[in-house]
């Protein structure tokens, strides 16, 4: 019995929110992805990955990319140049 009473507590038990993000990429100052409603950012290296063969950080220096993102509890802008 105790054990049903426990359930019920965890269940009722408020949850922690996953925090979500909206990240928009650029080349040369133009959008070309949007991703809405993500918790990771494995997304985001894939597409990057697939649309230039270097890494991230090349591709933020010398490749014309650029990136925004948004925490979509808070509205917090990062930006990456």
């Amino acid at each position: 019995m105790e054990d049903i009473f426990n359930k019920i507590a965890d269940i009722t038990k408020p949850q922690k929110k996953e925090i979500m993000y909206t990240y928009i990429i650029y080349s040369d100052k133009k959008e070309i992805k949007r991703f809405e409603d993500q918790n990771s950012d494995i997304n985001i290296f894939k597409f990057m990955l697939n649309c230039q063969g270097n890494s991230m950080d090349y591709a933020f220096k010398y490749g014309g990319y650029s990136a925004t993102v948004t925490d979509q509890d808070t509205k917090e802008i990062v930006n990456y140049n």
